[in-house]
């Protein structure tokens, strides 16, 4: 799992009460810088198409792209970074 960017995504959501709630979840990514590709390009094209706001739905929502880059949650990171028992 070289070569990741661990990265904080924070955005503010709207309840069913009509409050503002902030929502923040861990990813682990290696998209790159380019316009269209970037994460903060994917994270504003997730949100508007998304009814579950986290980051097992962001992770996937990039995988279905088939752009060969990885988003993977912070728990996949831990689980494949833990020493073998």
């Amino acid at each position: 799992m070289k070569n990741l960017k661990r990265t904080k995504v924070t955005f503010d959501l709207q309840n069913h009460k009509g409050e503002i709630e902030k929502q923040e979840f861990v990813v682990y990514q290696n998209l790159p810088d380019t316009p269209g590709l970037s994460i903060n390009d994917a994270i504003d094209n997730w949100s508007i198409r998304t009814k579950k706001y986290t980051a097992a739905s962001l992770c996937n929502y990039i995988a279905r792209k088939q752009t060969g880059y990885l988003c993977i949650t912070e728990e996949q990171f831990n689980n494949a970074n833990e020493p073998a028992k």
